[in-house]
């Protein structure tokens, strides 16, 4: 597998991509995903496809993605904006400004964005730049992949998710209290993702719903 991996130092009480159980008792769960065949599909074509990851690097997604001689980069957005604004808060234009200089015009475009719940724990504006910027970065008829949550506090800090097979996701939950995020209703995610065209969505047992997306336009020229 040709794989290149964008990575910075994982947040104190990240559990590692391992058998072990993560910090605090809590346990790595499994959740059957009737979207992701779907937004897999190119890649499981075996056309040496590329992915984006803005997660932190797993184990079980590599392994995955290694069958099809995938080219992934990963970028664990959430951590990369966390070292960015120096372990505190930062004003969302900043945000903004980050998030254009962690995704550069300059990447090569991808077939396959995953990105799991980056969206939750952004405010509006720089929520609108990462999905304009994961826009320009899609390959047409490229997919991007995504979970927002449907209660106000979901999931620890740290909590990572990593593909295990065509149709189930890992969730490795981190350590500490769960936090609170940001709320879309399904109106304002697709507006958000203005540019895609959402081919599916699912509300899973949790309470996460999972959101598949395709670019609609051509390519510019």
């Amino acid at each position: 597998m040709r794989w290149r991996l964008h990575r910075t130092p994982a947040p104190a009480g990240t559990p590692p991509d391992s058998g072990s159980d993560p910090p605090g008792g809590a346990r790595e769960e499994s959740h059957h995903s009737p979207g992701l065949k779907e937004a897999l599909a190119r890649v499981r074509e075996g056309r040496h496809c590329s992915v984006l990851d803005l997660g932190p690097a797993m184990n079980s997604t590599i392994q995955y993605l290694s069958r099809f001689g995938c080219r992934l980069r990963v970028v664990d957005l959430q951590n990369e904006l966390a070292g960015a604004a120096g372990g505190g808060s930062q004003p969302a234009d900043r945000l903004a400004a980050a998030i254009s200089r962690i995704l550069p015009d300059d990447l090569e475009a991808f077939d396959l964005t995953l990105a799991w719940d980056v969206f939750d724990h952004l405010d509006p504006e720089p929520a609108r730049v990462l999905a304009a910027r994961l826009l320009r970065l899609c390959r047409h008829r490229g997919r991007l992949f995504a979970l927002t949550a449907s209660q106000v506090e979901m999931l620890r800090p740290g909590t990572a998710f990593a593909i295990r097979d065509e149709s189930t996701l890992l969730c490795r939950p981190g350590a500490g209290e769960p936090r609170r995020r940001r709320l879309f209703n399904p109106g304002d995610f697709e507006r958000l993702l203005g540019g895609f065209r959402i081919e599916s969505s699912c509300l899973w047992r949790s309470g996460m719903r999972e959101w598949v997306a395709a670019r609609a336009e051509e390519d510019p020229a």
